[in-house]
This record gives structure tokens, sequence and C-alpha cells, in this order.
């Protein structure tokens, strides 16, 4: 079997009009075969998370 190289990149969300931008508490944890966004706390947040 093959050994497959993937990249990815991910773009922060765009500020909503009227809203004070801030940067995102949250942290992205990378595992072989998974990206998840992680809570400050360092629990996964659900649904932001990708299996390749």
């Amino acid at each position: 079997m093959e050994k497959i190289c993937v990249a990815v990149r991910f773009r922060p969300p765009l500020p909503q009009e009227g809203l004070n931008p801030s940067p995102s508490p949250a942290n992205w944890r990378i595992d072989d075969n998974r990206i998840s966004l992680h809570s400050p706390l360092g629990t996964p947040i659900s649904g932001v998370s990708f299996a390749f």
C-alpha cells in the first residue's frame, strides 16, 4: 500500500458586520488521521472534526 500525503488549509471565518473581530480561543489538534477543533479546556467541539 502506498503512503499518501495530504495538505489541508483552513481559513478563519469572515467576521460579521458590526462585530469586533477577536482571535478564537479554540485550538486545532492534528492527529495521524484527524483534524479537530478543541475548546480552551481541551474538549473537542462537536461537528468541527475532519477525518481522512
